[in-house]
């Protein structure tokens, strides 16, 4: 039992890179959603927007917006990152976000 008042925060970061339901954890993979390798992972495994009965009720909504925005900049430009990925520091906020911001190079297609 939790006493009353007390703060908890879930390390996403962790549970989003967790080898036991990732195979490369540390490496953007997207076909980890596709529903044949999604199926059978435990349903906590990934919580972006929170998980249970208190989860965000804007979830799909902005999932989808997600999709329609990424797909209409990766369709028109291409977009690269200034630093490798091994130099970001990260800061956990109401998200996690990089310290210095997201520096990036964005070229017409």
């Amino acid at each position: 039992m939790l006493p009353a008042g007390i703060t908890i925060v879930i390390g996403t970061l962790k549970i989003h890179r967790d080898p036991k339901y990732y195979k490369n954890p540390n490496v953007f993979e997207p076909d980890n959603f596709l529903p044949e390798n999604a199926q059978g992972r435990h349903y906590y495994s990934y919580i972006p927007f929170s998980a249970g009965p208190r989860s965000c009720v804007g979830r799909k909504f902005a999932l989808l917006k997600l999709k329609i925005l990424l797909s209409t900049i990766l369709r028109n430009y291409k977009v690269a990152s200034a630093a490798p990925e091994e130099k970001f520091r990260l800061q956990a906020d109401i998200i996690l976000k990089r310290t210095d911001g997201f520096r990036i190079k964005i070229e017409p297609r």
